[in-house]
């Protein structure tokens, strides 16, 4: 099985201020995750038309699927969808069947600030899925909105499109700290490639350090070696279930 490769921009110069908290990126990771899609880089840019479209056209071109998120409301730094039409040199037009939506949803004639939620590139395709509200595409980009609760509803519905071979996990602690497992990490790591091997300290409540390794691998065999060459080289470890 195919394993998809994808990209998230996340847009919002809030985001980059530190007004608002990114949470969108981190909800899309889990789900990728999840369902074995290889998710290969996350981008945060502000509300410029410019690093819109740069980071669009480039993620666009070296992954199979790209996830964006802000950026489509009414006002004047709702740029995405222009910035998208430019990284694809698309024009910006009316879509027949998004204006169908808001009037039915406004319940009257739209103003230009309705309208506006309208304007997409051209030959953007709709993504219905449960028939709340469509997630408009431009060749391999889905766009999302960036307000959480939205997104949280409708990006699970696009988990289909990247669906790949499950990555398996196997986690374990110790109360050793990192520089004391670093060489043994190392040989372990050296030695199981196709494994990919993370060493994650913390500091719990009673202040004793702690380090969580968790070891993923889409190959379930390799994963079952690397776990035990694991325990063979830090003997203090134990399994966390």
């Amino acid at each position: 099985m195919s394993v998809p490769r994808v990209a998230i921009l996340v847009i919002g110069s809030e985001i980059l201020s530190g007004d608002t908290e990114e949470t969108n990126a981190r909800f899309m990771a889990r789900h990728l995750a999840a369902v074995g899609a290889s998710l290969r880089r996350v981008v945060i840019v502000p509300d410029d038309l410019a690093e819109i479209a740069r980071f669009t056209a480039e993620l666009a071109a070296e992954h199979d699927v790209v996830f964006t998120c802000g950026g489509i409301g009414p006002t004047h730094d709702d740029v995405t969808y222009e910035g998208i039409a430019r990284a694809f040199g698309l024009p910006l037009v009316l879509h027949p069947e998004i204006l169908t939506l808001i009037e039915a949803w406004k319940g009257g004639p739209l103003d230009p600030a309705h309208q506006r939620l309208a304007r997409v590139p051209e030959g953007a395709a709709l993504y219905r899925g449960d028939g709340q509200f469509p997630v408009v595409s431009v060749r391999n980009v889905y766009v999302l909105p960036g307000v959480p609760r939205l997104l949280q509803r409708k990006f699970p519905e696009l988990l289909c499109l990247v669906r790949g071979e499950p990555v398996l996990t196997r986690q374990f602690r110790t109360e050793e700290t990192e520089l004391s497992l670093a060489e043994a990490l190392t040989a372990v790591q050296a030695a199981h490639p196709e494994v990919e091997i993370g060493s994650y300290p913390s500091t719990p409540a009673s202040g004793a350090w702690s380090v969580r390794l968790v070891l993923r691998s889409r190959c379930a065999g390799l994963l079952d070696q690397a776990c035990l060459a694991l325990v063979a080289a830090i003997p203090s470890v134990r399994e966390l279930t």
